[in-house]
């Protein structure tokens, strides 16, 4: 019985009866609330009782608050509380702080603050934001800006668009602008275009342009509608 009520006394449970303990069993009664105390301190809960720590609880909930905020501060939470910090502390934020700006700014992020920017680190964002551009523009892309190429990145720009023009007039599709292509392009491709329709026209595609056919492929044409035609023939003879 003594041993369950001494028990729920150093776990601070409600039904806790300090009469009849020992002054041996108080103090260790003692000691467990004020370590539940210092526990709830360094959580920060409001249940904590700042009067009840010992001078050196005090020191080390201090170091741990310096230490949290200084991560928060560290990291730009709204929490970081600047008062707090040493000055040791608020060289290590503006650096961490920096090295944030600089990195969003490299990236083209909309948090980039240039003004904060050393010269060195306004000419690598500046070059960053060049390549991005580039290799927007070469790629096609709608936000490609044409003011920020050089007259080489220009040209080059204009070779990547050509170059991507003839591939899709190549190929047929719709997004081919027969204007950009040069006379032997536009000789080639219609070759090209000329042996697609042939093909379709022998594997009897719906899509056969008869009229773009020579005689000659008009009757090999004509000649392998007729030998499919005999074929399906014999197979429902079958």
């Amino acid at each position: 019985m003594a041993a369950r009520r001494l028990e729920a006394c150093v776990q601070g449970r409600p039904s806790c009866d300090l009469s009849g303990l020992t002054p041996a069993e108080l103090n260790q009664v003692s000691a467990a609330a004020k370590q539940r105390n210092y526990d709830k301190c360094l959580q920060g809960l409001a249940s904590c009782d700042p009067l009840s720590l010992s001078q050196e609880q005090q020191s080390g909930i201090r170091e741990r608050y310096r230490k949290q905020n200084l991560e928060r501060c560290q990291n730009g939470a709204a929490a970081c509380n600047p008062l707090l910090l040493t000055e040791a502390d608020r060289h290590t934020v503006e650096t961490r702080q920096a090295q944030r700006n600089l990195e969003a700014c490299l990236t083209g992020s909309t948090s980039c603050d240039p003004l904060s920017l050393k010269a060195e680190e306004l000419r690598k964002v500046q070059a960053g934001v060049r390549q991005r551009n580039l290799d927007l523009c070469q790629r096609g892309a709608a936000a490609c800006k044409p003011m920020l190429l050089t007259p080489a990145e220009l040209q080059n720009v204009r070779s990547a668009a050509h170059a991507r023009n003839y591939d899709a007039c190549m190929n047929g599709a719709a997004s081919c602008d027969p204007l950009d292509l040069t006379p032997n392009e536009l000789t080639a491709i219609r070759a090209v275009a000329k042996r697609r329709n042939y093909d379709k026209c022998i594997a009897g595609s719906s899509s056969c342009d008869p009229l773009q056919l020579t005689a000659p492929e008009s009757a090999a044409v004509a000649n392998a509608y007729r030998q499919r035609q005999q074929m399906r023939g014999r197979r429902a003879a079958q």
